[in-house]
């Protein structure tokens, strides 16, 4: 069959199969070498590509209309400091959570006193 182009810029990136359909969701990437996540075959990839790993076991992420939520949809990294919609304090984890950010320089910020919400993901405009 015929084969599709690949930009050169990305020849050095490893596609790496997790049987996860939302990735990025389920991600929160706090470095371009450390995550925290909630899903083991996440978790056991990255590990095994010498990235630091913050394994949440339990998903406890709220999110309107479903069971649960996830840590990627419930935060975001920029700029030297990690932000949680929601209070990082109300969240089981939230002591985890934090060491394993200053572990990497990063600074946390709760951006509201509602309990931890997945909101999908953002884009950071300014």
């Amino acid at each position: 069959g015929k084969k599709t182009p690949m930009l050169s810029c990305f020849s050095d990136y490893e596609i790496i199969e997790v049987n996860q359909g939302y990735v990025n969701c389920s991600t929160l990437k706090i470095s371009e070498t450390a995550i925290i996540t909630e899903d083991k075959t996440i978790a056991d990839a990255a590990l095994k590509r010498n990235t630091d790993v913050l394994f949440l076991p339990e998903k406890k992420v709220y999110l309107k209309g479903a069971n649960c939520g996830f840590i990627g949809g419930a935060a975001f990294e920029d700029n030297g400091k990690v932000f949680f919609f929601g209070n990082l304090e109300k969240y089981k984890y939230a002591d985890e959570i934090t060491d394993f950010c200053k572990k990497h320089r990063k600074d946390v910020f709760s951006l509201s006193n509602e309990k931890l919400t997945d909101y999908g993901k953002s884009i950071v405009i300014f």
